[in-house]
């Protein structure tokens, strides 16, 4: 199946430019398939990128179509960025509990009454353990919400009434956390991961279909919206961006865009003549 386009020339200032690819890949191939033959898989920065992206798909199309956002499994941060309150190698301890299958699907982190983690879904509500810098009594500097809230909730009442998320340094702290809570029960934690981009892009935009993510066995996103995982075929959409428009001789300043036909669509299939 091929498809042909137009293209017209705007003098502005430069935005991703993308390419809808029809053909049947997964993640990982669309990925290098967009790198080979573009620039990468689409990153998307706002809302006008979004629009221009849906605009770039076939109208006739009502599919899914892979973007370069992703599940980095190996991420896992604190909430609490400040560089001085880790010693060394202590924003590296982790204190998994022994069942938990780390870095599969889940995003946010739990801590049990043994002192121990699990990485759970970010949107299930659990008491949270909050850091008070603003104190000189230890004992008072990890304090427990009486109210149970998800992962961003926790993160946001954490910040407003003390400092941050509670950071686990090393053991004894994990253990002090550990015996503040009930018997049998969980709390959040500051440790967290976040979704990333191919291009390696600090793009924070997103636009979450509702309902996702479930941060739940899915690893990469497509252009519905949902997350999915990274070995189902879906199209792609390919960026071209500043180095393609070099490598054709074109000036930083222009831009170009879709052009739609009369009939107000921008691809149309052409039809094989028989032999």
């Amino acid at each position: 199946m091929d498809f042909s386009t137009g293209l017209y020339t705007l003098s502005s200032c430069l935005a991703h430019e993308y390419h809808f690819v029809k053909m049947n890949k997964n993640w990982t191939e669309a990925q290098r398939y967009c790198r080979e033959k573009y620039t990468d898989l689409a990153t998307i920065d706002n809302m006008e990128d979004m629009k221009r992206l849906v605009n770039t798909v076939d109208r006739g199309y009502n599919g899914s179509a892979w973007i370069g956002l992703y599940n980095q499994v190996n991420s896992w941060r604190w909430s609490l960025e400040d560089s001085g309150f880790y010693g060394d190698g202590e924003a590296e301890f982790r204190n998994w509990d022994s069942s938990d299958v780390k870095n599969t699907d889940q995003h946010c982190v739990v801590t049990g009454d043994q002192g121990t983690w699990w990485d759970d879904g970010c949107n299930i509500k659990y008491n949270s353990v909050c850091y008070n810098g603003n104190t000189t009594n230890i004992s008072e500097r990890f304090i427990l919400s009486k109210e149970s809230m998800t992962w961003e909730e926790g993160q946001s009442y954490c910040r407003q009434h003390y400092t941050d998320m509670a950071s686990v340094r090393n053991l004894a702290e994990s253990q002090k956390i550990g015996n503040m809570l009930p018997k049998e029960s969980w709390a959040w934690i500051g440790l967290f991961r976040d979704w990333s981009w191919s291009d390696q892009s600090n793009s924070l935009f997103r636009y979450w279909h509702t309902g996702t993510p479930n941060n739940r066995y899915g690893n990469c996103v497509s252009a519905n919206g949902q997350t999915t995982h990274v070995r189902q075929n879906f199209p792609s959409v390919a960026t071209v961006i500043k180095k393609e428009l070099r490598e054709k001789g074109m000036s930083d300043d222009i831009k170009l865009r879709w052009k739609e036909q009369p009939d107000g669509k921008i691809f149309h299939k052409e039809e094989k003549e028989k032999k």
